[in-house]
């Protein structure tokens, strides 16, 4: 609502220029197809459907792994709604018996590629270590380092993501021997 600020962003999104090549400032082309509209349109009018087909994806993972010492998930305020886009699980070492690191290399010899989103955290990035001293955020680093991401996407079953959820099961309760097939 803020007029400046549109002017801003429709210049931006044409590499700053304002309609006679004067680029005020860097920009990108940010302008979108009408194939790529069209594609948009058409994935908002079934967002609902696969949100709520995330959300039964995840609560199947959670039921699988129910029990599971060490394991939580973020935790949403009380009328938010989560898109899942992604399935975050955040490890807690001493509980689950293996580190993030371990658990991303037990699934991978289980065939289950993972991630280690939010790791490391913005202010440990290179990419923003020229903006200053990293500011000291311990609830954050300790998070970030707990962190990892199993896969989700929408088209799973409910059969793929059970077999993920028993791989984690199966890894915590193996998790003295995949710490020493580790090391």
């Amino acid at each position: 609502r803020d007029a400046s600020v549109a002017e801003a962003l429709r210049l931006g999104r044409d590499y700053g220029n304002p309609g006679d090549y004067d680029c005020h400032f860097p920009g990108i082309n940010a302008r979108m197809s009408e194939l790529h509209a069209t594609l948009g349109l058409w994935s908002l009018a079934r967002l609902d459907e696969r949100i709520d087909r995330r959300a039964a994806l995840v609560r199947t993972f959670q039921d699988t792994v129910a029990g599971i010492p060490g394991l939580r998930y973020p935790t949403l305020g009380g009328d938010d709604v989560s898109t899942y886009k992604d399935l975050t699980l955040i490890v807690d070492p001493e509980a689950f018996g293996l580190t993030v690191p371990e658990l991303t290399a037990a699934l991978k010899a289980e065939g289950i590629d993972s991630r280690r989103y939010y790791f490391p955290p913005i202010h440990r990035q290179k990419a923003y270590a020229h903006l200053g001293p990293s500011r000291d955020l311990p609830v954050t680093d300790d998070i970030a380092e707990r962190v990892i991401t199993p896969p989700l996407w929408s088209h799973m079953t409910d059969e793929d993501v059970r077999r993920v959820g028993e791989a984690v099961v199966r890894i915590h309760e193996q998790a003295a021997e995949v710490r020493a097939a580790l090391r």
